[in-house]
């Protein structure tokens, strides 16, 4: 999913980095569509999580697992919503 030179390849501003990630991650996830289970969508959110805690943005992503949701859809649209919110106030920032 993230090798060395796709991470080595992302900007070197945090937010315009974020805007990468979530695009590579979107396609990443596109690719595996219909795998079943949640598993890939669990590995999406914590790539996501980990880089914004890592560079200490502010984005407004769910911090509570997935499995704190009595469905698993309603946290993954959720999330999805939040990390499409932050992307939109980047690109427009930039």
């Amino acid at each position: 999913m993230l090798t060395n030179d796709f991470l080595q390849s992302l900007p070197d501003d945090p937010d315009l980095a974020f805007v990468a990630l979530v695009d590579h991650l979107d396609e990443w996830l596109e690719g595996l569509k219909n795998s079943g289970g949640w598993g890939a969508e669990r590995k999406y959110a914590d790539t996501l999580r980990a880089f914004v805690d890592e560079y200490k943005l502010d984005v407004p992503i769910s911090r509570c697992g997935s499995d704190d949701h009595e469905h698993l859809q309603d946290w993954w649209q959720g999330f999805l919503a939040d990390v499409t919110y932050a992307k939109g106030r980047y690109q427009f920032r930039h």
